[in-house]
């Protein structure tokens, strides 16, 4: 079994907090950014907030702009 592919989220507002944890439910880490600090609010612990959008692009394989 590989692992899988990281992935840096960048906007979890309505349409990007599905996405996200649908990706970290099917067992992709996730790390994302949100301008809003409401965005946990949308993700819960299932994503993990940056406070930098670099922060959370740095070292993904690959990156989501919503």
């Amino acid at each position: 079994m590989s692992t899988p592919l990281s992935v840096g989220f960048l906007g979890l507002g309505a349409m990007g907090a599905p996405m996200a944890l649908t990706l970290a439910r099917a067992g992709f880490p996730v790390r994302g950014f949100d301008v809003s600090p409401r965005a946990q609010e949308h993700v819960g612990e299932a994503v993990a907030l940056l406070p930098d959008p670099r922060e959370a692009a740095a070292g993904a394989d690959v990156v989501v702009v919503m």
